[in-house]
């Protein structure tokens, strides 16, 4: 993250960024031991009950 350009210095201001996002997944997800996409289906997905969505439903054994 350090090496990428910004459009204001730390701090400035607020920044959007999707890199920070991506991130912060994959830390959970090894975290937990399990992809991304499994670990959403089962930490979010499922519990909302939302059975026509998913991050690879076909890759996660529920």
């Amino acid at each position: 993250m350090r090496l990428l350009e910004s459009d204001a210095g730390f701090r400035e201001r607020y920044l959007y960024s999707n890199t920070g996002y991506f991130i912060a997944g994959e830390v959970a997800a090894k975290a937990y031991g399990k992809s991304w996409e499994c670990l959403i289906d089962e930490r979010r997905i499922v519990p909302l009950g939302m059975r026509r969505s998913g991050a690879r439903y076909e890759t996660c054994p529920r």
